[in-house]
């Protein structure tokens, strides 16, 4: 029996493809604190210089970046449904593979074809249920998906850094989670017909897209940019207890949860663009936190402040670019924003060092960040309040010219 559309409740399919890219976006996660321990492994006898240990924990990140809008140019002419098994059983094989590999090469290798496979699950998984759903259930959808990443990441991190600790192979066996999902998407996912009572956009705004992409881009810079200086700003503060690092990064997981759990009400009352402004601000208020933190507790609070902003993020750019895409446009347009997404998420260590060199320091750079964050704020407020001006100036004179007939 098909759930109506005013329900609540997540059907079998919304479900299954919540999962799926819940999975792909933290799976480049996962295994990152293991790739020291994994190239020591395949190669013990070599002094390994740190790059390639960065160099192998980002490829799958620039893989996506570079492959998904081919991913999403797959998307428009492939069916999706059978798109996404395909990829998603290559993911749980490649994602566990580099356990048996020998050489730096196979890894990189492998770990290149798994990105790729990531971009194509990413993008097809939001095309899909973009395929499927539209309105305030869509809002739902989207609102529900931040939460679920935003509590796969807190949750898998923190099992990662325990088991990590035991033995280095267990992080990858995570990724074989996604088999069992391949039987799900085979039976609950139709496949890419759209539902013809949806009310279509006509042709695709590419201006909303590109400010989706934009947004995406610059708050995923943001975004990890704390992460990146962490080390450096504990280090100030005399602070060298992994186990306090590992529980401030957790705590900014958190508030990105709460930040995704308060994001349906927030565009409910701010909009799209209302929320844009504000994700900015609380992102600045954490940068400038930073920067005057005295302790391990006001470091924790800045970094909370921050992840609350971080939370609000990506539903907030999806939604944009979502409604932007008509359905023979859905694959190309997400492949340009998950693209985006993972260019801004590789582009933050770039960009905390040229803050840090335009600030004298990193915590100096954190001002910098700060007044970029508040820029992009009170660009997205300014342009929200002339939407809103546009829009009851429209309502208004559509009412006097009713009156005046």
């Amino acid at each position: 029996m098909t759930m109506p559309s005013s329900s609540s409740a997540l059907s079998a399919r919304d479900t299954s493809l919540l999962l799926c890219s819940s999975l792909a976006l933290v799976g480049s996660l996962l295994v990152s604190p293991m790739m020291p321990r994994l190239m020591a492994s395949v190669m013990p006898s070599l002094n390994i210089p740190s790059a390639w240990y960065s160099l192998v924990s980002s490829t799958p990140a620039l893989t996506i970046a570079l492959f998904a809008p081919f991913a999403g140019w797959l998307a428009d002419r492939i069916d999706r449904k059978y798109l996404l098994v395909g990829a998603l059983s290559a993911y749980g094989v490649l994602g566990v593979l580099p356990i048996w590999l020998d050489s730096l090469e196979g890894v990189i290798g492998s770990r290149l074809a798994f990105g790729a496979c990531e971009a194509v699950v990413l993008t097809v998984c939001l095309a899909l249920i973009a395929d499927h759903v539209q309105g305030p259930r869509r809002l739902r959808l989207v609102g529900q998906q931040a939460v679920v990443v935003s509590l796969a990441g807190t949750f898998l991190y923190g099992f990662v850094a325990g088991a990590g600790a035991a033995t280095w192979q267990m992080p990858f066996y995570l990724y074989v989670l996604a088999l069992p999902l391949v039987p799900l998407i085979i039976k609950r996912v139709k496949t890419s017909a759209v539902d013809q009572h949806m009310a279509l956009p006509h042709r695709s705004n590419l201006s909303a897209l590109m400010a989706g992409c934009a947004l995406i881009a610059t708050g995923m810079m943001l975004s990890y940019a704390v992460p990146q200086a962490l080390p450096t700003v504990m280090a100030s503060l005399s602070i060298e207890s992994n186990a306090l690092s590992v529980l401030a990064i957790t705590t900014g997981l958190f508030c990105s949860l709460l930040g995704a759990l308060l994001w349906r009400p927030a565009h409910a009352v701010f909009g799209s663009l209302g929320c844009c402004a504000l994700l900015f601000v609380l992102m600045a208020i954490g940068f400038v936190a930073l920067t005057i933190t005295a302790d391990y507790v006001s470091l924790v609070v800045a970094i909370a402040i921050h992840g609350i902003g971080v939370g609000l993020l990506v539903p907030t750019a999806l939604v944009l670019a979502m409604n932007a895409l008509t359905p023979s446009t859905r694959g190309r347009g997400l492949g340009l924003f998950i693209g985006s997404l993972y260019f801004g998420q590789g582009l933050s260590f770039v960009v905390v060092l040229v803050a840090a060199g335009l600030g004298g320091s990193v915590e100096g750079g954190m001002v910098t960040l700060a007044a970029l964050a508040a820029v992009c704020a009170l660009g997205s407020g300014l342009f929200a309040l002339k939407v809103s001006s546009a829009s009851s100036s429209t309502c208004t004179n559509a009412i006097l010219g009713d009156s005046g007939e």
